[in-house]
C-alpha cells in the first residue's frame, strides 16, 4: 500500500463518502460514535491491525487507533485507521489502494491547503 502524505488534508474534510453513503465525522467524536456513524463499514481497531499507535513529537501527543476500515472519496477506495487521543477523534490517516497521482490536487482543490 502506498502511503498517501495528505493525512492532515483528508483530516481536515469533516466528511468523507463512505460505503456509498456521506457520513460525517467530527473532531472529538469517541470510537463508539464513529462506529455508529459508520453503519458498519468501520471495525474497532488497535494497533497492529495495519496500522499502529504513534506519537507526534511536534505537539508531544499520543495517538491510539481506534477503528478501521475502508473509505471511498473521488472514487478511490483506502484503508483508513482513525486515531484517537484521549478517547476523542484526533487524525484519519489513509492508504490508497492504488496510484493516484490526481488525487492531491483533487483535495487541495475541494478542501484547500492542510493545516498543521
Amino acid at each position: 500500500m502506498k502511503f498517501l502524505g495528505m493525512v492532515a488534508m483528508v483530516a481536515a474534510a469533516s466528511s468523507a463518502q463512505v460505503a456509498g453513503g456521506l457520513i460525517d465525522y467530527s473532531w472529538g467524536m469517541t470510537p463508539a460514535q464513529v462506529l455508529e456513524h459508520s453503519k458498519g463499514t468501520l471495525k474497532e481497531g488497535r494497533s497492529g491491525s495495519g496500522f499502529i499507535d504513534f506519537r507526534e513529537y511536534g505537539n508531544g501527543i499520543d495517538y491510539k487507533v481506534g477503528n478501521v476500515g475502508t473509505i471511498t472519496i473521488f472514487d478511490r477506495t483506502m484503508d483508513t485507521g482513525f486515531y484517537y487521543s484521549d478517547g476523542k477523534l484526533g487524525q484519519i490517516r489513509t492508504y490508497l489502494k492504488e496510484a493516484c497521482p490526481d488525487f492531491r490536487f483533487k483535495l487541495k482543490a475541494r478542501y484547500g491547503e492542510p493545516t498543521k
